[in-house]
């Protein structure tokens, strides 16, 4: 491969949000007298807040609109948002990308809004070139839409390009968009279908030596 760029999934891959992210959700769902169950929760991990919601609205016949559904979750994430933190090694891996002088781009399918505050949080920021986040999108992973628009963005060739995702839904639109594949694997998601990933990585710190590899 002639790596011309990497471009990253956001929750479960720079920040450990997912478990954070679950529980707003359940929280606020549990306040309209459904229960969100973890179960329920794996059937949608890697999916945008559109997607969700709206198989939500589905699941628990409910009255609320997709959008009174995603502004009501996300009220509910400042009360976890404390417990977020960056996944280990982030900060060392992205400093060497960049001093290497390799493009990055962050895929992610969470809003903006809430996509600047954690990258600014943790001071993060500076080393994405582009950015394209789930309400920016029309069909979210697994559709390769996303993935496509970043590197388009970057002026990348996708087959040029290494991803680094944590769900099945987003392995499945890197591979889509054509693009070689890093599948993180952390506490949340050790028994997710990962088998999209062409390496499979226990910490960002082995993302180093999957570049050794594939750059040639």
């Amino acid at each position: 491969m002639n790596l011309e760029g990497i471009i990253f999934d956001q929750d479960g891959v720079l920040i450990d949000s997912e478990p954070i992210h679950f529980l707003a959700i359940r929280d606020y769902m549990q306040d309209l007298g459904y229960e969100y169950t973890m179960e329920i929760n794996n059937q949608f991990f890697g999916h945008n807040a559109k997607s969700l919601y709206t198989s939500l609205k589905n699941i628990f016949a409910c009255s609320l609109s997709v959008e009174e559904l995603t502004h009501g979750a996300k009220a509910f994430m400042p009360k976890h948002e404390h417990k977020i933190t960056p996944m280990p090694g982030l900060s060392p891996l992205l400093e060497k990308i960049s001093q290497q002088k390799v493009i990055m781009g962050l895929a992610t399918g969470t809003h903006r809004t809430l996509t600047e505050s954690n990258l600014k949080k943790h001071k993060v920021r500076k080393y994405f070139s582009n950015i394209v986040c789930g309400d920016e999108v029309t069909n979210g992973k697994p559709d390769p839409e996303i993935y496509l628009l970043v590197a388009n963005n970057l002026g990348i060739n996708p087959k040029n390009c290494l991803v680094i995702e944590d769900s099945p839904a987003g392995l499945k639109s890197a591979k889509t968009a054509g693009m070689t594949t890093i599948a993180l694997v952390s506490g949340h998601n050790k028994s997710a279908d990962l088998t999209l990933a062409d390496h499979k990585i226990n910490h960002l710190s082995e993302v180093n030596e999957i570049l050794k590899l594939v750059s040639y």
